[in-house]
């Protein structure tokens, strides 16, 4: 049965009333199966790799009560081209230990993963695309045109140095 008490804030900890609550939710459920947080401070989260604004990643608070994967990468700039954006992963913090789940942001499903929307904690890695890291270019067009600079650099000065 629940109980519509109010528990008492003033003058104790986060932590304190946090495990308070976490023991009435116990009483109404099966012990382990529901976790009660306490969050006053917004959303803490991490972000970690390639975004489209330099020096972004890394500890983020978003001041809302609710906020998924596209709103808190849109808010720090949106993704780098080199962004795999079939393979985001995300490091969630339960109390049996961190799980890590893998979205795809091309999916119309994507917002159907408990992972899309965030919590405290999460932490948000953007893998690259292999074809950006195997290059000298963002794309492997870039690389052609990288290499065949190179070539033809090379090519001129042989033949200047040889003419002299």
């Amino acid at each position: 049965m629940l109980r519509n008490d109010y528990v008492k804030a003033e003058g104790r900890t986060l932590e304190d009333i946090t495990k308070e609550i976490q023991t009435r939710v116990d009483e109404n459920f099966l012990q382990g199966k529901a976790e009660a947080r306490l969050n006053l401070d917004g959303i803490r989260y991490y972000v970690l790799g390639d975004m489209e604004t330099t020096q972004i990643t890394g500890e983020k608070v978003a001041y809302m009560t609710q906020l998924n994967i596209m709103q808190a990468l849109a808010m720090n700039g949106g993704l780098n081209r080199t962004v795999d954006r079939k393979n985001i992963t995300i490091h969630r913090k339960y109390p049996e230990g961190i799980k890590t789940a893998k979205l795809d942001l091309t999916r119309e499903d994507a917002m159907n993963s408990p992972y899309y929307w965030l919590q405290n904690g999460d932490i948000i890695y953007l893998n690259t695309n292999r074809k950006s890291i195997n290059g000298f270019g963002k794309e492997p067009l870039q690389t052609l045109t990288t290499g065949v600079s190179l070539i033809t650099t090379v090519l001129s000065i042989y033949l200047i140095t040889k003419n002299l």
